[in-house]
């Protein structure tokens, strides 16, 4: 009986003696199973800590007690993985990459302890393994027809993580090309394809979101970027800016999935308006078949004044009403 109460409630393995030898370990304590699995007690406490096997406690290691029988079980997993500082010597790249990939739960964390200066991880190194299999099955020899970078570069293109670019490879929507040996850094991809799966990604994120959305690459755009405001109104560089100023068309802010920023974008339809009721003194000299410098002086003499000011090397705007005479 006195024996059965000890192995019930007391560490003791069957190498330990009580009254009878013991037959059976019931119970572990941190001590104990420091000693017989060769692991640090921090680290088998915060295992029992995080299976809800032992509570929270300021007893030293000794007398904090655990079912043996479970404890195994969960310190066995744990044995059978390796750390982030581990993955980086393989993968031949910074412990931050690593740390990256983990975040990006590209690998399941199993273990993790942070202290007063940084995380600990710990994965399975059955999905590590898992991990590197599945991304050296989709890298093939690089294919000279297409234009290829490394996924740090085409990071930088994109403006998303080399996390990201390995996620959509492991989903088979980009391609893997590998140039060398070293895992990660000798890996290449299409830059336009990691582009233009990104910026759908971004997309449809922010249609969820009822983000409003610069997209230049919609069958019929709702907003412009400057530079396209001016070749749609075929007019020199600057004058979209004092429009803007003048309010002679509207602005919209907007999303840009390509840049990930917001914005204000000139929109279409005010373009359009300002387009219907206006033309620039440089078409209209085309049109009248006049020297721009005299087709001004002829207006002038007329007491037809431009819609504004120009400033700078602006474009000098009419409206249409006050040289119908001159507008084929």
């Amino acid at each position: 009986m006195f024996q059965g109460i000890a192995e019930r409630n007391l560490p003791i393995g069957p190498s330990d003696l009580f009254i009878l030898p013991t037959t059976e370990r019931r119970l572990h304590s941190v001590r104990s199973a420091s000693i017989e699995y060769g692991m640090m007690e921090d680290r088998i406490y915060q295992l029992m800590l995080d299976a809800s096997l032992v509570e929270p406690t300021e007893l030293t290691s000794g007398r904090i007690y655990f079912d043996a029988q479970k404890g195994h079980d969960i310190i066995m997993a744990a044995l059978d993985t390796v750390t982030t500082a581990e993955m980086a010597v393989d993968l031949d790249v910074a412990i931050d990459r690593v740390r990256a990939i983990l975040d990006a739960g590209l690998i399941r964390r199993v273990e993790e302890f942070t202290d007063d200066t940084r995380t600990y991880s710990r994965v399975r190194k059955a999905d590590y393994e898992n991990f590197k299999s599945a991304i050296n099955e989709r890298a093939t020899s690089i294919d000279e027809e297409n234009e290829h970078v490394p996924l740090s570069q085409a990071a930088r293109q994109a403006t998303c993580t080399i996390e990201k670019i390995l996620e959509l490879a492991l989903e088979d929507k980009v391609s893997l090309f590998r140039v060398d040996p070293r895992f990660l850094s000798g890996l290449m991809v299409d830059p336009a394809e990691v582009a233009r799966h990104i910026v759908v990604a971004r997309k449809n994120e922010a249609a969820v979101s009822s983000v409003t959305i610069y997209d230049p690459d919609a069958p019929y755009p709702t907003l412009l970027n400057r530079r396209e405001a001016e070749r749609r109104l075929k007019t020199a560089s600057g004058t979209v800016r004092e429009l803007i100023r003048l309010r002679l068309v509207e602005t919209a802010f907007a999303f840009s999935p390509v840049t990930q920023r917001s914005q204000n974008y000139v929109t279409v339809a005010s373009v359009d308006a300002f387009v219907k009721d206006h033309i620039s003194l440089a078409m209209l000299s085309d049109q009248a078949n006049i020297f721009p410098g005299k087709m001004k002086k002829q207006l002038d003499a007329r007491g037809v004044k431009s819609a504004f000011e120009p400033t700078g090397r602006n474009s000098r705007y009419y409206r249409i009403a006050d040289v119908r005479d001159f507008v084929g």
